[in-house]
Protein backbone atom coordinates (compact mmCIF):
# COMPACT_ATOMS: atom_id res chain seq x y z
CA UNK A 1 0.00 0.00 0.00
CA UNK A 2 1.27 3.17 -0.94
CA UNK A 3 1.79 5.57 1.78
CA UNK A 4 0.23 9.12 2.02
CA UNK A 5 2.09 12.56 2.97
CA UNK A 6 0.80 13.08 6.28
CA UNK A 7 2.36 16.94 6.57
CA UNK A 8 0.62 20.48 6.79
CA UNK A 9 0.59 20.63 3.28
CA UNK A 10 -1.18 17.08 2.49
CA UNK A 11 -3.88 18.37 4.97
CA UNK A 12 -4.63 21.78 2.69
CA UNK A 13 -4.17 20.21 -0.23
CA UNK A 14 -6.52 17.24 1.38
CA UNK A 15 -9.12 20.01 2.06
CA UNK A 16 -9.76 21.28 -1.55
CA UNK A 17 -10.13 17.65 -3.00
CA UNK A 18 -10.71 14.90 -0.62
CA UNK A 19 -7.67 13.01 -2.16
CA UNK A 20 -5.04 11.23 -0.44
CA UNK A 21 -1.42 11.93 -2.04
CA UNK A 22 2.17 9.90 -2.06
CA UNK A 23 4.57 12.94 -1.88
CA UNK A 24 5.05 16.44 -2.09
CA UNK A 25 6.10 15.78 -5.75
CA UNK A 26 2.73 14.37 -6.14
CA UNK A 27 0.87 17.54 -4.63
CA UNK A 28 2.43 19.53 -6.48
CA UNK A 29 1.90 18.36 -9.86
CA UNK A 30 -1.61 17.81 -9.07
CA UNK A 31 -1.91 20.51 -7.85
CA UNK A 32 -0.46 22.87 -10.63
CA UNK A 33 -0.44 20.89 -13.63
CA UNK A 34 -3.62 18.23 -13.13
CA UNK A 35 -6.09 20.09 -11.44
CA UNK A 36 -5.30 24.05 -11.31
CA UNK A 37 -9.27 24.90 -11.22
CA UNK A 38 -9.44 23.23 -7.84
CA UNK A 39 -7.26 25.82 -6.11
CA UNK A 40 -7.94 28.87 -8.40
CA UNK A 41 -4.13 29.08 -9.10
CA UNK A 42 -1.98 29.05 -12.15
CA UNK A 43 1.19 26.82 -13.00
CA UNK A 44 4.10 27.44 -11.35
CA UNK A 45 5.56 29.23 -14.20
CA UNK A 46 2.78 31.60 -15.11
CA UNK A 47 3.06 32.40 -10.61
CA UNK A 48 6.55 32.83 -10.23
CA UNK A 49 9.40 33.72 -12.84
CA UNK A 50 11.86 30.91 -11.40
CA UNK A 51 9.79 27.92 -12.61
CA UNK A 52 9.86 26.69 -16.34
CA UNK A 53 6.53 24.65 -17.75
CA UNK A 54 7.94 21.81 -16.14
CA UNK A 55 7.83 23.36 -12.84
CA UNK A 56 11.56 22.74 -12.31
CA UNK A 57 13.65 25.50 -10.33
CA UNK A 58 15.90 28.03 -12.07
CA UNK A 59 17.15 29.31 -9.36
CA UNK A 60 18.06 27.99 -5.85
CA UNK A 61 15.14 31.08 -4.98
CA UNK A 62 12.90 27.76 -3.01
CA UNK A 63 14.86 25.76 -0.88
CA UNK A 64 12.58 22.71 -1.42
CA UNK A 65 9.91 21.64 -2.32
CA UNK A 66 7.77 22.23 1.00
CA UNK A 67 9.10 25.76 0.85
CA UNK A 68 7.20 25.95 -2.69
CA UNK A 69 4.18 24.41 -1.31
CA UNK A 70 3.93 26.58 1.69
CA UNK A 71 4.31 29.56 -0.43
CA UNK A 72 1.55 28.91 -2.98
CA UNK A 73 -0.95 26.65 -1.66
CA UNK A 74 -1.07 27.34 2.29
CA UNK A 75 -0.51 30.44 2.19
CA UNK A 76 -1.21 31.83 -1.38
CA UNK A 77 -2.89 35.51 -0.73
CA UNK A 78 -0.06 37.28 -1.75
CA UNK A 79 -0.25 35.88 -5.07
CA UNK A 80 -4.21 36.08 -5.54
CA UNK A 81 -4.99 38.43 -8.32
CA UNK A 82 -8.57 40.22 -8.51
CA UNK A 83 -10.43 37.73 -10.91
CA UNK A 84 -13.01 39.02 -13.81
CA UNK A 85 -16.05 37.22 -15.24
CA UNK A 86 -16.78 38.11 -18.68
CA UNK A 87 -20.88 37.46 -19.88
CA UNK A 88 -20.85 37.70 -23.66
CA UNK A 89 -23.73 36.52 -26.25
CA UNK A 90 -21.88 37.29 -29.94
CA UNK A 91 -18.96 38.14 -31.10
CA UNK A 92 -16.78 39.85 -27.87
CA UNK A 93 -14.65 42.48 -29.65
CA UNK A 94 -15.13 44.19 -25.86
CA UNK A 95 -13.94 40.82 -23.83
CA UNK A 96 -11.44 40.89 -26.57
CA UNK A 97 -9.45 44.10 -25.34
CA UNK A 98 -10.40 43.59 -21.71
CA UNK A 99 -8.41 40.19 -22.29
CA UNK A 100 -5.99 42.31 -23.68
CA UNK A 101 -5.53 44.93 -21.45
CA UNK A 102 -5.02 42.43 -18.52
CA UNK A 103 -2.89 40.34 -20.12
CA UNK A 104 0.11 40.66 -18.54
CA UNK A 105 -1.59 42.39 -15.38
CA UNK A 106 -0.06 41.15 -12.10
CA UNK A 107 -3.37 42.49 -10.16
CA UNK A 108 -6.30 41.38 -12.59
CA UNK A 109 -6.79 38.35 -14.38
CA UNK A 110 -9.80 37.29 -16.59
CA UNK A 111 -10.81 33.80 -14.92
CA UNK A 112 -13.44 33.18 -16.89
CA UNK A 113 -15.99 33.70 -20.21
CA UNK A 114 -19.64 32.63 -19.92
CA UNK A 115 -22.03 32.76 -22.73
CA UNK A 116 -25.47 32.07 -23.39
CA UNK A 117 -24.98 31.05 -26.89
CA UNK A 118 -22.82 28.16 -27.74
CA UNK A 119 -21.66 29.63 -30.94
CA UNK A 120 -20.43 32.63 -30.11
CA UNK A 121 -16.89 33.73 -31.06
CA UNK A 122 -16.34 35.33 -27.98
CA UNK A 123 -15.34 31.37 -26.93
CA UNK A 124 -12.81 31.27 -29.23
CA UNK A 125 -11.43 34.54 -28.07
CA UNK A 126 -11.63 33.22 -24.92
CA UNK A 127 -9.86 30.00 -26.08
CA UNK A 128 -7.15 32.13 -27.78
CA UNK A 129 -6.19 33.85 -24.56
CA UNK A 130 -6.08 30.50 -22.49
CA UNK A 131 -8.98 31.80 -20.69
CA UNK A 132 -11.86 29.15 -19.89
CA UNK A 133 -15.40 29.11 -21.17
CA UNK A 134 -18.63 28.05 -19.85
CA UNK A 135 -21.98 27.78 -21.50
CA UNK A 136 -25.14 27.87 -19.78
CA UNK A 137 -28.96 27.89 -21.15
CA UNK A 138 -31.87 29.83 -19.83
CA UNK A 139 -32.94 27.29 -17.24
CA UNK A 140 -29.44 27.03 -15.74
CA UNK A 141 -29.27 31.09 -15.51
CA UNK A 142 -32.79 31.56 -14.45
CA UNK A 143 -33.94 28.89 -12.38
CA UNK A 144 -31.04 27.39 -11.00
CA UNK A 145 -27.94 28.80 -9.24
CA UNK A 146 -25.41 26.85 -11.38
CA UNK A 147 -23.61 30.22 -13.06
CA UNK A 148 -23.71 31.98 -9.56
CA UNK A 149 -21.85 28.55 -7.84
CA UNK A 150 -19.27 28.87 -10.79
CA UNK A 151 -18.73 32.02 -10.16
CA UNK A 152 -18.43 31.97 -6.43
CA UNK A 153 -16.16 28.62 -6.63
CA UNK A 154 -13.61 30.97 -8.85
CA UNK A 155 -13.49 33.64 -6.49
CA UNK A 156 -14.69 36.39 -8.99
CA UNK A 157 -14.53 39.83 -8.00
CA UNK A 158 -16.27 42.02 -10.61
CA UNK A 159 -19.04 40.49 -13.19
CA UNK A 160 -18.62 42.35 -16.50
CA UNK A 161 -20.83 42.40 -19.08
CA UNK A 162 -19.88 43.13 -22.80
CA UNK A 163 -22.47 42.30 -25.12
CA UNK A 164 -24.48 40.32 -23.04
CA UNK A 165 -28.20 40.38 -23.81
CA UNK A 166 -30.17 38.67 -20.85
CA UNK A 167 -31.66 40.40 -18.06
CA UNK A 168 -29.65 39.15 -14.79
CA UNK A 169 -31.06 37.45 -12.42
CA UNK A 170 -31.98 38.46 -8.76
CA UNK A 171 -29.55 35.56 -7.49
CA UNK A 172 -26.85 37.00 -9.31
CA UNK A 173 -27.42 40.12 -8.68
CA UNK A 174 -27.70 39.43 -4.41
CA UNK A 175 -24.77 37.62 -4.66
CA UNK A 176 -22.66 40.61 -6.43
CA UNK A 177 -24.29 44.00 -5.15
CA UNK A 178 -22.94 47.17 -6.96
CA UNK A 179 -20.25 44.30 -8.82
CA UNK A 180 -22.30 43.27 -12.02
CA UNK A 181 -21.69 46.77 -14.56
CA UNK A 182 -22.42 46.57 -18.60
CA UNK A 183 -21.65 49.13 -21.47
CA UNK A 184 -24.05 50.58 -23.45
CA UNK A 185 -23.41 52.20 -26.97
CA UNK A 186 -25.60 55.08 -26.50
CA UNK A 187 -25.94 58.24 -23.80
CA UNK A 188 -28.34 56.46 -21.27
CA UNK A 189 -31.23 57.59 -20.51
CA UNK A 190 -31.73 57.77 -24.13
CA UNK A 191 -31.83 54.81 -26.54
CA UNK A 192 -31.94 52.26 -23.66
CA UNK A 193 -34.36 49.29 -22.52
CA UNK A 194 -35.38 46.00 -23.82
CA UNK A 195 -34.20 45.19 -27.05
CA UNK A 196 -32.06 48.06 -27.70
CA UNK A 197 -28.47 46.94 -27.85
CA UNK A 198 -26.03 47.26 -31.05
CA UNK A 199 -26.94 47.80 -34.50
CA UNK A 200 -30.45 48.59 -33.10
CA UNK A 201 -29.02 51.55 -31.14
CA UNK A 202 -26.53 53.01 -34.01
CA UNK A 203 -30.16 53.17 -36.24
CA UNK A 204 -32.48 54.73 -34.00
CA UNK A 205 -29.46 57.11 -33.54
CA UNK A 206 -28.85 57.75 -37.18
CA UNK A 207 -32.89 58.07 -37.53
CA UNK A 208 -33.76 60.24 -34.88
CA UNK A 209 -30.89 62.71 -36.93
CA UNK A 210 -28.99 63.03 -33.04
CA UNK A 211 -25.79 65.43 -33.60
CA UNK A 212 -23.88 63.41 -30.67
CA UNK A 213 -23.68 60.44 -29.26
CA UNK A 214 -21.71 57.85 -26.93
CA UNK A 215 -21.59 55.53 -24.75
CA UNK A 216 -22.42 54.26 -21.19
CA UNK A 217 -20.73 52.15 -18.60
CA UNK A 218 -23.29 51.63 -16.03
CA UNK A 219 -23.58 49.25 -12.61
CA UNK A 220 -26.54 46.83 -13.56
CA UNK A 221 -29.83 46.49 -11.51
CA UNK A 222 -32.98 44.90 -12.26
CA UNK A 223 -34.33 46.31 -15.37
CA UNK A 224 -32.18 46.97 -18.52
CA UNK A 225 -29.94 49.75 -18.45
CA UNK A 226 -31.54 51.48 -15.62
CA UNK A 227 -28.46 50.68 -13.12
CA UNK A 228 -26.49 53.69 -11.87
CA UNK A 229 -24.22 55.40 -14.05
CA UNK A 230 -20.26 55.26 -13.66
CA UNK A 231 -19.17 57.07 -17.04
CA UNK A 232 -20.20 58.56 -19.97
CA UNK A 233 -18.33 59.53 -23.18
CA UNK A 234 -19.41 61.04 -26.20
CA UNK A 235 -18.86 61.70 -29.81
CA UNK A 236 -19.76 63.98 -32.32
CA UNK A 237 -21.97 63.06 -35.19
CA UNK A 238 -21.16 64.26 -38.43
CA UNK A 239 -24.22 65.02 -40.77
CA UNK A 240 -23.07 62.47 -43.27
CA UNK A 241 -22.28 59.58 -40.86
CA UNK A 242 -23.31 55.93 -41.91
CA UNK A 243 -24.83 53.58 -39.41
CA UNK A 244 -20.89 51.76 -39.95
CA UNK A 245 -19.19 55.15 -38.81
CA UNK A 246 -21.59 55.91 -35.92
CA UNK A 247 -20.97 52.30 -34.53
CA UNK A 248 -17.10 52.45 -35.40
CA UNK A 249 -16.68 55.98 -33.26
CA UNK A 250 -18.87 54.66 -30.86
CA UNK A 251 -16.89 50.77 -30.55
CA UNK A 252 -13.38 53.09 -30.07
CA UNK A 253 -14.42 54.53 -27.06
CA UNK A 254 -15.69 51.41 -25.59
CA UNK A 255 -12.42 49.75 -26.17
CA UNK A 256 -10.69 52.54 -25.12
CA UNK A 257 -12.17 53.35 -21.51
CA UNK A 258 -13.75 49.93 -20.78
CA UNK A 259 -10.86 47.99 -19.64
CA UNK A 260 -9.76 51.21 -17.41
CA UNK A 261 -12.75 51.47 -16.01
CA UNK A 262 -13.07 48.27 -15.04
CA UNK A 263 -9.20 47.85 -13.43
CA UNK A 264 -10.51 51.21 -10.99
CA UNK A 265 -13.10 49.68 -9.76
CA UNK A 266 -11.57 46.52 -8.57
CA UNK A 267 -8.53 48.73 -7.25
CA UNK A 268 -11.87 49.85 -4.61
CA UNK A 269 -12.92 46.21 -4.04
Amino acid sequence: MKRCYRGKAYRSYRIFTGRCLVSFGQLLHKSYFRAPKIIHLRKLDKIHPNFDVGGWLKTEKFVSLGAIVRKHIINPSKNVKKRIAIFASGSGSNAQKIMEYFKYNDQIEVALVLSNNPDAYVLQRADNFEVPTHIFDKHAFYKTDEVVDVLDRLHIDLVVLAGFLWLIPQNLLRKYPNKIINIHPALLPAYGGKGMYGDRVHQAILDAGDEESGITIHFVNEHFDEGEVIYQARFHIQPDDSLEVIKFKGQQLEHLHYPKIIENLLKKI
